[in-house]
């Protein structure tokens, strides 16, 4: 009998400690209400939400960010589902929601402290083990330039580098937001990168892979900015980013994109930042994040690092057409006895410089398939060999610094103007929201391009009180980069949008859709003047013009 009762009183303990702690945890529900943690703008950065046609709502996409069934649109529901995960569950497995999610952790953990009776854990110790393993010391914005040639980067790029202990400069880690494709179609990519058609990832790497893809084999200049985070809000951050591994956001080319969700990294790591609020409009543009996180004051020291083709430009400045040729020879691995007779006949200076150039020149012809890796080697050592024995330069090469994109034109233009059409006067007014036009300012950009997006010209006829829209270019590209000794790109263009033309039918003015695509070439004459020239045709599609509703006229 004492032995039933004995089994009996444990079963009634267990039930009642059971329901002691079911009821601890709807009270630890209710605080959250009371506190209206779920309203508060740090915990709709942590979840990545943001303003939609329909309230708010997450923009990351991958349902295994959300413990909530409707937590992608529901931040209440997202909390009580984190709060009842940290309560429960076996902490050992790495897959356990404090292992998962360790900045809302710690988030609610400094909203609710007596929330750590109740939390399997505290902290983290799968996040422990990164953290001490990175000891990071400094983070830095980083921003390649823009690259004409590949659609994905016509705006630039941004990252984030983190650097250690033991690891900092080239061998820093690099937080990355990107799309994840293995197209090699431009145009295909630019299509469905506008239409969110590609999962974007955050990646972690070391840095020194960045410089190679960016510097190296693009051609980019890349841009390193300070970041003042402190060690907190570091650890803030990088808990964010465990958070975000393996989690997927579809990616839009012109607003969800590398500087938008970096954004909500930046906004995690100092609360009441709220850059995402700041950025407003239809697109993210990796030059206007700057600026936003330049006016935040995080920015305490801006480095520039030459791409390649700066360097090759600069390292060649000084030596005559004959010694430049003698380096592009030797690139292309001319017989090293040849080569070396020829370098004997310039001023030991020069011969420096014309090995230097010829190393750099290697390296892209390498990376561009022009030199096969075995002669690479070859060529390349035996270059080096000789460069060595000419000792140290009198002087160190200073890459040329170019203006700072954080202080470049910002995006937005309107302008005003009149003129006559048909023996009607009227008013112009125009506006583009972005992004930089060849009219514009070239600091801060990359010389001969432009790209404008929605610009928009209205006429006023005072004469009929008509207000008409004379063009509207969607898009316009130009990328006119000057031919040199050492590269030549391609000048083209493309432009779509609808202007107005006249009719022979009515002669009034129809709406008529456009299409530009042009080819040519561009050159530098007597330093900043830009000479280009490119083939355009250009078809006109409308039905105002009856039978002749598509025409086609060339314009150079």
């Amino acid at each position: 009998m004492s032995k039933t009762l004995l089994l009996l009183s444990s079963v009634l303990s267990f039930v009642f400690a059971g329901a002691l702690e079911g009821q601890t945890i709807e009270q630890l529900l209710k605080r959250a209400d009371e506190l209206a943690l779920h309203k508060k703008d740090h915990w709709y950065s942590l979840l990545h939400y943001d303003r939609s046609i329909t309230g708010w709502e997450s923009v990351v996409d991958d349902k295994k960010f959300f413990l909530a069934e409707q937590g992608k649109t529901d931040a209440h529901a997202e909390l009580q589902a984190s709060l009842r995960a940290f309560c429960a569950g076996d902490v050992g497995s790495e897959h356990h929601a404090i292992h998962r999610f360790p900045a809302r952790l710690a988030w609610l953990l400094e909203q609710m402290p007596e929330s750590r009776k109740l939390f399997m854990a505290d902290h983290s110790t799968e996040f422990e083990k990164i953290w001490k393993a990175m000891k990071p010391r400094q983070m830095k914005l980083i921003f390649p330039t823009q690259y004409m040639n590949n659609p994905s980067s016509l705006f630039g790029h941004t990252l984030l580098n983190v650097e250690g202990e033991r690891n900092n400069k080239l061998l820093a880690y690099s937080i990355n937001y990107a799309a994840v494709t293995e197209e090699t179609n431009g145009v295909v990519f630019a299509y469905k990168g506008v239409l969110g058609m590609y999962p974007g990832y955050f990646s972690m790497g070391p840095y020194f892979e960045k410089v190679i893809e960016y510097s190296d084999l693009n051609m980019r200049d890349v841009w390193e900015y300070d970041l003042n985070l402190t060690q907190d809000e570091m650890r803030r951050l990088l808990m964010h980013i465990k958070e975000m591994s393996g989690i997927y956001s579809d990616y839009y080319f012109f607003d969800e994109n590398c500087s938008y969700n970096l954004l909500f990294s930046l906004d995690v790591a100092r609360p009441g930042l709220n850059l995402v609020k700041k950025v407003g409009g239809f697109w993210v543009l990796p030059v206007d994040t700057l600026k936003l996180v330049s006016e935040a004051n995080m920015i305490e020291e801006a480095n520039y690092r030459a791409s390649k083709a700066t360097k090759v430009r600069h390292v060649a400045d000084g030596l005559s057409v004959q010694e430049r040729e003698l380096a592009k020879k030797m690139a292309m691995g001319l017989p090293s006895v040849e080569a070396f007779e020829q370098l004997s006949k310039s001023a030991k200076s020069n011969q420096i410089k014309i090995l230097d150039l010829a190393a750099e020149l290697m390296f892209i012809n390498l990376s561009e398939g022009r030199l096969p890796q075995a002669v690479y080697k070859k060529i390349y050592l035996k270059t080096l060999a000789k460069r060595a024995s000419l000792g140290r330069q009198d002087k160190p090469y200073e890459y040329p610094r170019p203006i700072d994109p954080m202080l470049s034109h910002d995006s937005f233009r309107v302008g005003l103007g009149g003129g006559s059409y048909d023996g009607e006067f009227y008013s112009s007014f125009s506006f583009r929201p972005a992004y930089h036009g060849l009219e514009d300012i070239w600091d801060g950009y990359a010389r001969g391009s432009s790209i404008e997006m929605l610009k928009t010209e209205l006429n006023y006829f005072a004469d009929e009180d008509k207000l008409r829209l004379r063009k509207l270019d969607v898009v316009t590209i130009h990328s006119y980069t000057p031919k040199d000794d050492f590269f030549k790109p391609h000048a083209w263009m493309v432009s779509l949008g609808a202007e107005s033309l006249r009719s022979s039918n009515d002669e009034d003015l129809h709406l008529t859709t456009y299409l530009d695509v042009g080819f040519g070439g561009a050159t530098n004459v007597q330093g900043d003047f830009l000479l280009y020239g490119v083939v355009k045709p250009t078809l006109y599609l409308s039905g105002a013009f009856g039978s002749r509703s598509i025409e086609s006229r060339g314009t150079t």
